[in-house]
């Protein structure tokens, strides 16, 4: 079943979503968050917790090019539920609830359990622990650091991950705007702010996922099974 998460590296997520625009609600964009400068890149902030956001986010990659929209359910980092829609359908869900998570793919009425973090296929990025999926959205670094500790002057913040993986972010006025994975003395894909919008990009795969918030608002009461 693991197929059906092969990208995040993003594939298995969007694919099948790439059948047209998906339009979202009017008005101004929202820009991405600022966290308050004394958190760490990695961190979310509290305030986001219990909220409910929607992003318009767009793929393009060796399956297509297209639009979808997407929305965030956040309870907290290990309790919530994401779903992406195109053309008022549902397309797919992903959920996790403390060590357990689930997979819908909605066409295919299929379903994939996961257990205590995100086994994605053919990603750079996996594994990841579930927290890495909102923080990501939310504008946030995937994956805190190591035992191996933090390194970095004049805005610059280095770390390793999993796996010897090697993280290095770019902050300007305590706003993460960027940034890179490193495996052994590659850089296999990189995140960044441009204009407000969030940019993810996988080098050998040459894919591209960029998504913008337009609506946030507080949950309106617990989550529904999906």
């Amino acid at each position: 079943m693991r197929r059906f998460l092969s990208f995040f590296g993003w594939t298995g997520l969007v694919v099948g979503l790439l059948c047209g625009w998906a339009c979202g609600p009017a008005g101004s964009p929202l820009p991405v968050t600022v966290p308050a400068p004394a958190l760490d890149p990695w961190q979310v902030p509290e305030s986001e917790l219990g909220t409910q956001s929607l992003f318009r986010a767009h793929y393009a990659g060796p399956d297509g090019d297209g639009g979808f929209r997407l929305t965030l359910r956040l309870v907290a980092l290990d309790r919530w539920q994401a779903q992406a829609n195109a053309l008022g359908r549902k397309i797919w869900s992903l959920e996790a609830d403390g060590e357990s998570g689930l997979w819908l793919d909605h066409r295919k009425d299929v379903y994939c359990r996961l257990e205590g973090r995100l086994e994605l296929a053919g990603s750079v990025l996996a594994p990841l622990p579930f927290r890495a999926f909102p923080a990501l959205l939310l504008g946030r670094m995937p994956e805190p650091p190591s035992d191996s500790g933090v390194s970095g002057h004049d805005g610059e913040v280095v770390f390793g991950g999993a796996d010897g993986r090697r993280w290095q972010a770019r902050l300007e006025d305590g706003r993460l705007v960027r940034w890179t994975l490193g495996q052994g003395e590659r850089t296999v894909a990189w995140w960044e702010l441009r204009d407000g919008e969030a940019v993810l990009s996988e080098r050998d795969r040459d894919l591209r996922l960029r998504w913008r918030p337009v609506v946030r608002e507080p949950l309106a009461g617990p989550l529904e099974p999906s």
